[in-house]
Order: C-alpha cells, then structure tokens, then sequence
C-alpha cells in the first residue's frame, strides 16, 4: 500500500512540476519574497563599487549618453583610485567625432586597472557587423568558451548577430563579455 500511495504522490508531483499552475509559482514567489526579508541583509563588499548614471549626475552632466570624453575622463579617475578592474555594459558601435572617441580610447587605455567592454547578441541584424570587429570577438569568443572545461557546447545558444565595439574602441578594452539574460 506504501508503495502506491508513494507511486501515487510521485505522479500527482511531477504533474504539477510540468503543468506548473499560476496559483503555485505566486505562492513560490511569495516563500522566497519572505525568506528573504526574514534573514538578515549581507554586508555589502568592499571590494565591489557600482558607479551608476543617477539623476544627480544627469542634472550636472547632461542626458546619457555623456560625451565619451568625459567617459574616458571618468574611466581614467577611477583607475587612478585603484580600481583594479572596471566593467562596462556600454557599447560604442559607431565612431563619433574623432577628438571624443581619441578621449575615450585615452581613458580605456591609461595606467591601471583593466577595463572589460562588451557586446550585445541579436536574434536579427541591427547593424552591418564590421570584419575587424568580428575578429576581437571572436579571439574573445575562444577565451570564454573553452575556459570552463565542463562546458557543454551543444548548450550554447546561437544568436545570428551581434551589436560590437568600433574596432578602434574594441582593442583598447583588456577583454570583452556579453551582457544580457541568456547564460
């Protein structure tokens, strides 16, 4: 009889499991909302510091995008505080004036910590993909993979395009990362 009722209760989960009823993933997210509000808040690193664009800046500086060389002047100040490394979930695709792009370069470029751009996957073409920058990413694209050596490729998923850096802008990170949802 415990055999059944174990069968049974096996089957009646797995039902649910695949079916995954509206009223059960509320009352999941309901047990996770209050385990963490019961337990206490971790302390925060001192190793990590988040510099974010906030209103204070936008009233001093202006609307993002800031000029890039004001983002190459940002980049070198904080390298120059010590960060060891500074990662950023912007990308420069398109040249802009030359003096500004130079500035930027000029920050991702100066002593110290390194700094690690990115780019963007796309499941349809945003923009023509230049040949160069292509390159850098795919020297990156060979790092990354191949570095987890459990890593099953078949799992990767394959998006079509990708939104990258200006190769002048590209070479002057020390590495590149994607950003975006899928792992």
């Amino acid at each position: 009889m415990g055999r059944i009722f174990a069968v049974l209760a096996s089957c009646i989960s797995l039902f649910v499991y695949w079916y995954n009823p509206s009223l059960l993933q509320r009352l999941d997210l309901l047990a996770q909302d209050t385990v963490f509000n019961l337990r206490p808040a971790p302390s925060p690193s001192r190793n990590v510091i988040v510099v974010a664009v906030d209103e204070k800046s936008v009233k001093q500086y202006g609307r993002w995008p800031w000029p890039r060389a004001l983002q190459g002047l940002l980049i070198s100040r904080i390298k120059e505080l010590g960060a060891r490394v500074i990662a950023l979930d912007i990308i420069y695709m398109l040249p802009q004036d030359r003096a500004q792009d130079a500035a930027l370069i000029k920050g991702l470029s100066a002593p110290g910590g390194k700094v690690v751009g990115g780019y963007f996957f796309r499941g349809a073409r945003t923009f023509p993909e230049d040949l160069e920058s292509l390159s850098i990413l795919w020297e990156q694209r060979i790092l990354n993979v191949f570095q987890e050596s459990r890593a099953r490729l078949s799992e990767i998923i394959r998006f079509p395009f990708v939104e990258a850096n200006q190769p002048e802008t590209g070479h002057a990170f020390s590495s590149l990362g994607f950003f975006q949802l899928h792992p």
